[in-house]
């Protein structure tokens, strides 16, 4: 069995382990573990190099960045699944709090920026590209599993359970088509 063959197992398995549970949280945990195994099919962080277009190439230090690079690499796939799942993204980008402001799920000044053009990009404000909107939000998913990982969302905050509620089957989505690629 070759190596990419074990890593595509791999990330059945956690798909699978994804369906076997009704907690969102476990299931975002599963669907996060199974994607990145994806990604690493795809991607080797050893010799994967991004840029944005206007510096040369860098070659990835993190995890975030290989997610980035692989959302914009498979723009279609994810432009696709955002097509499908339209109700869930809309959802999570026009989300607002009681007082009616826009909720973003980071204090994190560039990520704010993220969020703010895709909700620009839904509302009709304006036009991303569809690399920018896949890069955009695999940028949004993986701010939302920091603040998983690193205790920003509370397991027991029904907001916080709803945000997983809107975002697992677009994870799901993505994955499905990911493993079909």
């Amino acid at each position: 069995m070759s190596r990419g063959d074990e890593r595509l197992e791999y990330a059945t398995a956690w798909h699978a382990r994804s369906k076997e549970t009704e907690d969102v949280f476990d299931r975002f945990f599963s669907l996060w573990i199974a994607l990145n195994i994806i990604f690493t099919i795809q991607w080797d962080k050893d010799t994967l190099h991004i840029t944005d277009g206007r510096t040369a190439p860098k070659k990835v230090k993190s995890d975030w960045q290989i997610v980035r690079a692989c959302f914009r690499a498979n723009h279609n796939i994810v432009h696709g699944v955002l097509e499908q799942q339209q109700e869930n993204v809309r959802w999570l980008v026009f989300r607002t709090s009681p007082d009616g402001k826009v909720i973003v799920d980071t204090k994190y000044l560039p990520y704010q920026s993220v969020n703010e053009a895709i909700r620009k990009h839904y509302a009709g404000e304006d036009v991303l590209p569809d690399k920018d909107l896949a890069e955009k939000m695999g940028l949004l998913f993986n701010e939302i599993r920091n603040n998983l990982f690193h205790g920003s969302k509370n397991y027991n905050s029904s907001d916080d359970r709803e945000v997983l509620t809107h975002v697992n089957p677009i994870l799901n989505d993505l994955l499905i088509s990911f493993i079909s690629k």
